[in-house]
């Protein structure tokens, strides 16, 4: 065997084994542990990072009033302009005098997501009138004929929500055109209703931070005790871009400590972006038990390694 045939075949040995090594250590659920960390300290501040499933505010509601903490700030990085629902209900453009009577060409652009073995479905009508019902997958393009008068209106309605673990089967319009001209989804002649009437599942916000903001305002924290920042970037590591924009209100603010509350598989990786982002600051960490799986952890250990070797002006690229 050549030698570089015999370091191919060890470099495969040596992925082997850390593979087996890998799935055999999350078997045994060690790395849920070894990455998980709980550790808060006395402060006044208590950071939530956005993007957390809204089945954990009441944790995080429940944190800020037992803590006792003066204000709650929450992260998150930008979402692209899409309308969500979180809900079964529907998308509604109201208003479709602007169109010109004859044949018109529809095209949206729609993501659906994934739970229970199935995406999420969507019905779309032209006011009563049926165009087709789908299966919404990711960052799909969806194309009508369509001949509407000034009365109508374009609806798309779902009814098949669904939650599995980390999977939230949810429905985002994420453009809309006529006739090759796009409509502002922000406009007031977009309305978004649900069958449970609650609409702060039902968002066109621009940022997982602004999105948790709402949602707990919405469950009775008064505005004048919250705030949001949304990262500048993305990055090599979004959380680390993240923390550095909580830093920024951080000292805008005079706060020079604060708990940061996430999900416990995440919480590491938290606890190391907000510390190498606010050298000056103190960071305790307050961890909520979510599940996870080997590809959230290997997704986590790879996060924690990089943030270990590297210096900060790389982890904003």
């Amino acid at each position: 065997m050549f030698p570089r045939k015999k370091l191919a075949a060890r470099f495969l040995i040596i992925l082997l084994f850390f593979l087996v090594g890998f799935l055999f250590l999350h078997k045994l659920n060690v790395f849920h542990y070894l990455y998980s960390v709980s550790n808060p300290i006395d402060s006044k501040l208590l950071i939530c990072e956005g993007w957390l499933p809204e089945e954990y505010y009441s944790a995080v509601k429940d944190e800020f009033i037992s803590g006792n903490y003066s204000m709650l700030l929450f992260t998150g990085g930008s979402i692209e302009e899409s309308v969500g629902l979180y809900e079964n209900g529907r998308i509604i453009l109201k208003n479709l005098n602007f169109i010109p009577h004859g044949e018109n060409i529809l095209d949206l652009n729609l993501t659906g997501s994934f739970a229970w073995n199935e995406y999420r479905k969507a019905r779309f009508l032209l006011s009563d009138s049926l165009l087709g019902e789908y299966e919404i997958g990711e960052n799909q393009n969806m194309h009508f004929r369509v001949y509407p008068n000034s009365l109508d209106s374009l609806v798309i309605e779902f009814n098949n929500d669904a939650i599995e673990g980390e999977n939230d089967r949810n429905l985002f319009l994420n453009s809309l055109s006529l006739n090759g001209s796009e409509i502002d989804l922000f406009s007031p002649d977009v309305f978004l209703q649900l069958f449970s009437y609650d609409t702060y599942y039902a968002t066109n916000y621009k940022s997982t931070a602004e999105r948790a903001y709402r949602m707990l305002n919405h469950s009775g924290i008064a505005e004048a005790k919250m705030a949001y920042v949304v990262a500048r970037k993305k990055g090599i590591s979004k959380t680390y871009n993240i923390a550095l924009a909580a830093v920024d209100w951080m000292e805008a603010n005079d706060y020079s400590s604060a708990n940061i509350i996430t999900a416990s598989y995440h919480s590491k990786r938290t606890y190391k972006s907000f510390s190498k982002a606010g050298k000056d600051s103190d960071f305790g960490i307050v961890s909520i038990s979510v599940p996870s799986n080997k590809y959230r952890l290997l997704k986590e250990i790879t996060g924690c390694f990089l943030l270990s070797l590297s210096p900060g002006f790389i982890l904003e690229l």
